[in-house]
């Protein structure tokens, strides 16, 4: 059950959107490996010209997409078949459903990654709405997430940045993706996979909503079409893992956590210290001096009723 979760808020990313004319579509073939083999495989998903809205903030982009599910089937365009292979023949093959969407599991006995590491993809599409295309894009290598620790949900502290480590080498990039939840938006991160280190920015988190969401870490490699009025995106992505070997993908919990430093202190408690009465004179009132927080101040007394301030500091 978490896999297909994790799986649907990274359809999220795939949707594709139409900015200043151009329309943009994305395809991806995902292969995992965990220590458990009901973890091992992997799915391919793609979809054209939905509505979504990119914002940049450093190395990351949030994406604010329906959930696929939930497009109306005038929001996607088809592709036609396409076929995904490598030098020793075809891996996986998506048809348009009803609603023009894309999306496939992959099986196999006993369970093996969609696609090995640094293997060499080549994606075809047949052409309908969208026009046809073939390009072949390199799969990175698999690598292992150091920090932060593996917890689950995973914790993420939206008022300050994120450091990422990991160790293995790719090519492509290292992606974070985190989301807040279908309907939330999304917010990937890419850092080039060959430096080993990268910082999501405090700016990025704070576009997440504070709550229960998804996260998940993986290598990438990719390549762009262009044809006509359309963009496609054309991904090769493997998923992370642990050094536990569990995948490097889950449920997190996202909460913004004040820095001690700016903690909301007790309002201050004036002071008054009385200083010696002044006397009286037969004709006019009694007067006290007063001292509040180093201002002084005039208070009368029971002869009259006017109160003066000094504006002494």
């Amino acid at each position: 059950m978490l896999r297909i979760a994790v799986v649907s808020i990274l359809a999220l990313t795939l949707s594709s959107c139409t900015d200043n004319g151009t329309h943009y579509g994305s395809v991806v073939a995902n292969a995992f490996r965990s220590a458990s083999e009901m973890e091992t495989g992997g799915y391919a998903v793609a979809a054209f010209s939905s509505t979504c809205s990119p914002r940049v903030e450093g190395a990351c982009e949030l994406w604010t997409c329906s959930a696929m599910s939930a497009y109306p089937a005038r929001d996607l365009s088809s592709v036609g078949t396409i076929n995904v292979s490598d030098a020793s023949g075809p891996i996986i093959t998506m048809t348009p459903e009803s609603d023009n969407s894309y999306d496939t599991g992959f099986d196999s006995d006993p369970p093996t990654p969609l696609f090995p590491e640094a293997d060499s993809l080549v994606v075809q599409a047949s052409g309908d709405e969208v026009p046809a295309f073939s390009v072949r894009v390199v799969a990175p290598n698999n690598v292992t997430v150091t920090q932060p620790s593996e917890t689950s949900p995973l914790d993420v502290d939206l008022a300050t940045g994120l450091t990422v480590h990991w160790t293995g080498t790719s090519t492509g990039d290292m992606v974070l993706r985190l989301s807040g939840g279908v309907g939330e938006g999304e917010v990937d991160c890419r850092f080039p996979a060959a430096d080993s280190s990268g910082t999501v920015p405090a700016s990025a988190l704070a576009l997440i909503p504070a709550g229960h969401g998804f996260y998940s870490f993986s290598t990438e490699g990719a390549q762009t079409v262009r044809l006509g009025d359309w963009e496609t995106h054309v991904r090769a992505m493997f998923e992370s893992n642990w050094p536990s070997q569990n995948l490097a993908s889950g449920s997190a919990n996202f909460q913004r956590r004040r820095h001690p430093a700016f903690r909301r202190r007790p309002p201050r408690v004036p002071t008054f210290r009385h200083r010696p009465r002044a006397k009286a004179s037969r004709a006019g009132p009694v007067l006290s001096l007063l001292q509040v927080d180093g201002e002084a101040a005039v208070e009368t007394g029971d002869l009259g009723t006017t109160v003066l301030g000094l504006g002494h500091k």
